[in-house]
């Protein structure tokens, strides 16, 4: 595979490479641009700051080590491989081997401690959860699990991978924990069900566990750390479910039809989801979180094709979009930049003319 890199990716350069001028923030925002298949709204601005150069990104996480893991898809959902990108070039960590299957990539890339998790799926058929080891450069046998995407536990369950898995019937909400080598101890444990097919999962900073439910299905339900600790210790009677979760939120006014297929969460605690119905322009959309309830959305970028994971790192937004990731950064509005620009001419005047000795 032949990689072209624009920038060594997420958590090491995004920081020192944005430097926006006024002029340029005016431009972005009055232009509403558009790169290549990615369009930025809601007052955003795009940069791609990694490139494959052909396969398209589907997942993607920094690992302990500080390298950029991501999975790749060929055409539709045919799996291209995992592959690590250190800087410098990409090699292979996974690439389904030549048995005679068809294998299928999965939705996920995730971290836990020092192993990097990735999922996917045979013709056989059979549903398959792998970790790398990036302490020792080794790739773990294979869990055959029942799986969709894959999480990492956050701060309050840091040693444990999170997976949902099910179909139109209903998805079972699960997690596993972990040993220091990236295996998974005791098996899977499920700790309840949500009706719909299967969507994407994850933890806020203070430990609240969300789910979106996939295509077919329009609703974000969330639980608190406590009932997720309360399930751990008793999956048999506090399993989560619908009925007593803390949040849930239907956003099918908005975007009827759509499912949700990749989740993240921000410093302040806003919720970022991407949300794909396979007809329309897959988009990617910001929920303002205020405790429990959702107090607005934004709609910040949208792909005429099907947008990949959203992350946020290191103080970061990132989605991926084809061959890219591509950073996601806020900027003013041009009557705030505009203020900004007099505020700055004001401030150097008073000092010149201070350094001059005028009063």
């Amino acid at each position: 595979m032949n990689h072209q890199i624009s920038y060594f990716p997420i958590a090491r350069v995004f920081r020192s490479r944005i430097r926006i001028s006024v002029a340029a923030i005016l431009a972005v925002v009055l232009n509403s641009p558009t790169m290549g298949q990615l369009s930025t709204s809601g007052g955003y601005s795009a940069s791609e700051v990694f490139s494959t150069g052909g396969d398209a990104i589907v997942s993607y996480r920094t690992g302990a080590d500080g390298n950029l893991y991501y999975m790749t898809a060929i055409s539709g959902y045919l799996m291209g491989g995992v592959y690590r990108w250190d800087g410098v070039s990409s090699s292979s960590v996974f690439s389904p081997p030549s048995d005679g299957k068809v294998y299928y990539n999965g939705a996920s890339v995730v971290s836990v401690n020092n192993t990097v998790y990735f999922n996917y799926s045979t013709s056989s058929p059979g549903y398959y959860v792998r970790g790398y080891n990036t302490s020792t450069n080794s790739l773990g046998s294979a869990t055959e699990t029942p799986n969709y995407a894959l999480a990492s536990g956050g701060a309050a369950n840091p040693s444990s991978l999170w997976i949902d898995s099910g179909s139109s019937g209903g998805t079972d909400l699960s997690y596993a924990n972990t040993d220091s080598d990236g295996a998974i101890i005791g098996g899977v444990t499920s700790i309840g069900t949500v009706a719909g097919n299967s969507g994407p999962l994850g933890f806020d900073s203070a430990g609240n566990l969300y789910y979106a439910q996939g295509y077919g299905a329009s609703n974000l339900y969330g639980w608190s750390a406590v009932q997720v600790a309360s399930a751990i210790s008793d999956p048999v009677n506090n399993a989560l479910s619908v009925a007593n979760a803390v949040l849930a939120y239907d956003w099918s006014s908005g975007y009827a039809g759509y499912g949700g297929s990749s989740i993240a969460f921000d410093d302040a605690g806003d919720l970022y989801l991407t949300l794909t119905d396979f007809m329309n322009s897959s988009v990617l959309v910001q929920f303002a979180m205020d405790g429990f309830s959702v107090s607005g959305s934004t709609e910040i970028a949208s792909s005429s094709g099907r947008l990949g994971e959203v992350v946020f790192e290191d103080g970061q937004l990132f989605v991926a979009n084809d061959d890219g990731i591509y950073s996601l950064v806020q900027v003013p509005e041009p009557a705030h930049a505009a203020l900004f620009l007099l505020s700055a001419v004001a401030v150097f005047v008073v000092r010149r003319r201070k350094r001059e000795g005028v009063s």
